[in-house]
Formats: C-alpha cells, structure tokens, sequence
C-alpha cells in the first residue's frame, strides 16, 4: 500500500478497535477515496475496499452503506458496522 493508504487504515482501524473496546454495538466510520483505481470509468475503489476490509478484521460486519460520487475527486461512502 502507499503512504496515504496506509495513513487511512491506520485511523480507521484505531477507531474500530476502540469502538470494540467500548462495546458499541454500532461504529459508523466516513470513507474517503481519492477515485477509481487507474482513473477508469468503472473498477475498484481501492482506498476504500482497503479500509473495508480492515474495520471487518477488527471484529466488525459491513451491515450497510451509502456512496456519494464526487465525480472521481473525492468519493465517499459512509459504512454502518455491526460486530461479526
């Protein structure tokens, strides 16, 4: 991964680890992306499918989330998680 990658599932996984040890039965955690991977009009949003997998190797389930396009600048996709 690169730096910026690395950086942003760091932060997420920090906050999924101490939602877990609060025992919240619900994290909501904001995703930005910078885009699709190799700028296509369809594929992979890598930055975000990094963090995903992350918050579920906390313990945590992708239950639901909701993407807004930002015309490939900076999408987001806000992810609500249940424990696994």
């Amino acid at each position: 991964m690169g730096l910026i990658k690395d950086t942003k599932v760091g932060i997420v996984v920090d906050d999924a680890k101490k939602a877990r040890a609060n025992g919240q039965t619900v994290f909501i955690c904001l995703f930005k992306s910078g885009g699709l991977t190799g700028g296509a009009v369809s594929g992979e949003l890598a930055h975000i499918s990094a963090m995903v997998q992350a918050v579920e190797e906390q313990g945590w389930r992708l239950e639901q989330a909701s993407y807004s396009d930002a015309g490939g600048k900076v999408d987001r996709m806000l992810g609500v998680f249940r424990p696994a």
